[in-house]
């Protein structure tokens, strides 16, 4: 926070709101262990800008990073 949003380090503590002695990995570890299955909604409420350029792009990269796949 320091360096990125140039928080200076004795203000810090006044910008937390609330801690919690167990770790957020704690706590999604135990919802997935509860809770098998998770469905997310999809939204498709984004895109990449130039929509031309990033489309060309993605076709690129996948074959890339995906040599054996003959999807594309």
């Amino acid at each position: 926070m320091t360096i990125g949003a140039e928080v200076p380090k004795a203000e810090i503590p006044k910008r937390i709101l609330a801690t919690s002695k167990t770790n957020i990995r704690q706590y999604l570890e135990k919802y997935f262990e509860e809770n098998q299955t998770i469905n997310v909604p999809l939204f498709n409420n984004w895109a990449l800008i130039p929509q031309d350029w990033t489309s060309e792009a993605a076709k690129r990269e996948y074959k890339i990073w995906f040599p054996n796949d003959s999807q594309i």
